[in-house]
């Protein structure tokens, strides 16, 4: 069978009424151009079988609100809203936002069309920190980003390049921490060589009081030597003269105890006289042995403010140390950012590099 040909007006014809018989199966198109709320809506008995709306609202401020909208079985949409917003560093974030979409769609088959209102969202936040947006701290930070370097690349960046820069900045935290530290060491160390050279000058003052008192003593002794010297050569001078009275009378028995006597009394005090020039002796040799140990204790005391000094030396330049460190570490910071950076971008650097700056003590140097 041959197939039928047509021609352009047989083809017209064809098409008309094709369409004609199309019309009678078609479910009637409702069209809302002037709705209650303003928006163009389109009414389907198929409607069920397709129909999307969806509305948006955002609103600023830290703070997020959406909201959609989507038309389900009988054509209506609801819609959602929600706003969020966020801070850290002691910040509060609060965020509102509303959504409404309805739609109504009529679709012939699996075709359907949908509209929905926009829904409109309002979001404040209030917050110090740089919160969770990454955006926020990518932007916060600037050219400090470059904190996100590996380890290698921060072993092996140029000096002037960004990551270099941020490696010398982690550099000078730790040299910093260093400092920081042995700062407080040597402040330790001098509050010890201070202390000993304290007990060790106070020793020695107490050697040199023991020493004094014991020369003391000794002079003492000397004079009491002296007084009992004196006072047996006149007991001797006494025996001498009772001596010769007895020899002018040799016949008078009194004359000649008398002699004895006084003899005898000058034989006493020449013996006291003795010992207390051995006592004299005794006295200044433990005076000299106190003036020695007086002299010894001098010497530790002077040994251990010398050591005391120097502790204090170094203690100072330690203490200048961590200062010029922190100096330094907040100068590589600043050409790290190539701006200002507040205590909160500092932080956020640190905990990225791993690092914990110190702060340096005044120890009154």
């Amino acid at each position: 069978m041959n197939a039928p040909v047509f021609n352009r007006k047989t083809l017209a014809s064809f098409i008309g009424a094709a369409l004609a018989s199309a019309a009678l199966v078609i479910t009637p198109i409702t069209v809302d151009l002037a709705g209650d709320d303003g928006i163009v809506k389109v009414s389907s008995a198929y409607a069920a079988k397709g129909g999307n709306g969806g509305g948006n609202g955002g609103g600023n401020g830290g703070g997020n609100g959406g909201g959609n909208g989507g038309g389900n079985g009988g054509g209506n949409g609801g819609g959602n809203g929600g706003g969020n917003g966020g801070g850290n560093g002691g910040g509060n974030g609060g965020g509102n936002g509303g959504g409404n979409g309805g739609g109504n769609a009529g679709a012939a088959g699996a075709a359907g069309a949908s509209a929905a209102n926009n829904g409109g969202g309002n979001g404040k936040a209030n917050g110090k920190g740089l919160g969770n947006n990454h955006g926020a701290i990518a932007s916060a930070l600037g050219a400090l980003n470059a904190a996100h370097a590996n380890e290698n690349a921060l072993q092996n960046a140029a000096p002037n390049s960004r990551v270099g820069r941020v490696a010398a900045y982690r550099d000078a935290v730790l040299a910093t921490q260093s400092a920081v530290e042995a700062a407080a060491i040597a402040d330790q160390a001098n509050q010890d060589a201070q202390a000993a050279a304290a007990t060790a000058q106070a020793t020695a003052d107490q050697a040199a009081a023991d020493a004094a008192t014991a020369q003391a003593t000794a002079d003492q002794a000397a004079a009491d030597a002296a007084t009992a010297q004196a006072a047996a050569d006149q007991a001797q001078a006494d025996a001498d003269a009772a001596q010769a009275a007895a020899d002018a009378a040799p016949g008078d028995a009194a004359l000649a105890q008398a002699a004895a006597d006084a003899q005898a009394a000058a034989d006493q005090a020449q013996a006291d006289a003795d010992a207390a020039a051995a006592a004299v002796a005794t006295a200044q040799a433990d005076a000299d042995a106190a003036a020695a140990a007086a002299a010894t204790a001098q010497a530790e005391a002077d040994a251990a403010q010398a050591e005391a000094d120097a502790a204090l030396a170094e203690a100072t330049a330690a203490q200048d140390a961590a200062f010029a460190a922190a100096e330094a570490e907040a100068q590589a910071l600043a050409d790290a950012a190539n701006k200002e950076v507040n205590d909160t971008v500092k932080m956020a650097v640190n905990d990225l590099l791993d690092v914990e700056s110190a702060t340096p003590v005044d120890y009154g140097y």
